[in-house]
């Protein structure tokens, strides 16, 4: 599975995408923004270990268009009919989240 990764804004800088089994009520930033996705071992996972479950490309540096991919592939058995929600945060170089992406759904399919 593909994720295109895109935030034309913010040109050049650093960004995390990361995957959650929920999307409400999401977590709000001290800055007001909300990520469309809940706490727990999938976010913290997906996060740092993302290349350990199959998800690469999902920490990294957007492009001069804005625009990054990551990859996920299925290693755990089990998982299928799974349902997880998938979102991304743009920072600054500063370490500052500064833009957050919807959440999208997906169905871990056999």
């Amino acid at each position: 599975l593909t994720f295109t990764i895109s935030d034309i804004s913010h040109q050049n800088q650093p960004y995390i995408l990361a995957f959650s089994d929920g999307n409400q009520p999401g977590i709000t930033l001290p800055n007001g923004l909300i990520v469309p996705l809940n706490g727990g071992a999938i976010l913290i996972t997906t996060i740092f270990y993302g290349p350990a479950v199959g998800l690469t490309g999902n920490v990294g540096v957007l492009d001069s268009n804005g625009r990054a991919t990551a990859q996920f592939n299925v290693p755990i058995p089990g998982l299928q009919g799974l349902t997880l929600y998938s979102a991304f945060v743009t920072g600054d170089n500063g370490g500052n989240i500064i833009a957050v992406s919807p959440s999208y759904n997906f169905v871990i399919q056999p």
